[in-house]
Order: structure tokens, then sequence, then C-alpha cells
């Protein structure tokens, strides 16, 4: 009895652990941040440190933005930018989903096999130890990468995610219309670059 009590408690530690790792914390934030915890509509009191549950949604005013970051390591880092709405972790996979707006990302150290993605009404876009920006509306998402490369995948009419991937480089960006397959990749000028880049 004692035995199987020991294996049940270290099991729930390792699970508690390993849910800890994917935990968003909020780092900073400037302007006018909301954030409405699953389940309410009233924007929670905020404070960095916090914890951002699945489900959890940011809204951000005009020049405004918010710093979260995935494990307390802070190796994933998401900048959500001004006039944007964000539901984290959106159940279909991704980390989180930009319904409009702008995020810059910036992952370190990833492990081998993980992949961090962001989803928008129009695309999938995702990648592996790089840096990469994200802009978005009902109608298309536009991908623009500064470090790495990162994959992009249109989104069908029912929602669902085109096998098609296509790949933006690093110093390039995509357009991708929705149901449209991407565009062709973009250079990026040294300015647009200059102001995507995390700062």
């Amino acid at each position: 009895m004692k035995r199987s009590l020991i294996f049940v408690l270290c099991l729930c530690s390792f699970i508690a652990v390993s849910h800890a790792e994917e935990t968003i914390f909020v780092v900073s934030y400037s302007g006018d941040v909301k954030i409405m915890l699953p389940g309410s509509e009233v924007p929670a009191e905020k404070v960095p440190g916090m914890i951002l549950g699945e489900g959890a949604r940011v809204v951000t005013g005009e020049e405004s933005s918010i710093e979260i970051s995935f494990g307390r390591t802070k190796n994933s880092l998401v900048k959500i930018k001004e006039k944007s709405n964000v539901l984290m972790y959106p159940f279909d996979g991704s980390k989180v989903y930009l319904e409009n707006g702008e995020v810059t990302v910036l992952l370190k150290d990833m492990r081998k096999d993980d992949t961090f993605s962001v989803s928008t009404p129009s695309a999938v876009c995702g990648a592996r130890g790089t840096g990469w920006d994200v802009k978005s509306d009902a109608d298309a998402t536009e991908v623009s990468v500064f470090e790495g490369k990162v994959f992009v995948r249109g989104v069908n009419e029912d929602g669902t995610v085109k096998e098609a991937e296509y790949w933006v480089d690093e110093g390039y960006r995509r357009k991708i219309v929705k149901l449209e397959h991407p565009g062709e990749m973009v250079a990026l000028t040294i300015s647009e670059r200059e102001e995507i880049e995390w700062n």
C-alpha cells in the first residue's frame, strides 16, 4: 500500500513539474493591457510573475505591450504588441492564437523535439530556436523572420490546417491570405528588420 502511495505521489509530482515547465508567466507590461483569465470577462489584476493558464486572453490597447515567458527559464519569450488580441493555448497544439494584431517571438535553447507555433485565422507558423514576428487580421497573416527560419501553413475553410508547408528564411517575410497558398518570400529592408527585432 505504501509503495503504491509513493508511486502515485511521485507521478503527480512529475506531472506537476512537467506542467510547470509550460506555464506562462507575465514578464513585464506597459500601457493599457487587459488579461482575462479562463471563464471570466472581467480583467484580472496583473503583476509581473502572474501565471496565465490555458484559455487566458490578453488584449492590448494603443501604444501598449506585454512580454510573457513560457517557463521560468525564459527560453521562449513572446511580446504581444499594441492593439492585439491573443488567446493562450487555444487547444489546437499552438502556444498562442493571434486573433488580430502583432506578436514577436524569440526562442532559445528549445529541446530537440519541441516546436513553438503561433496560429491565426489564416495560418499556422512555427519553428525551433529562432525569432520571428507575426502580424494578423481576419483576412491575412504576415510572417517576418529576423533569426533562423520559420514554417508556415495555410488554413482551410473549415479551420483545419493545410498539409503543404512553406518556409520563411532569415531576413525575409511572407504573406498568407486566408484560404490561399502563401505568397513569395520578400526580403526585409534594414529598417523593417530593425523594427521587428527584439528590443
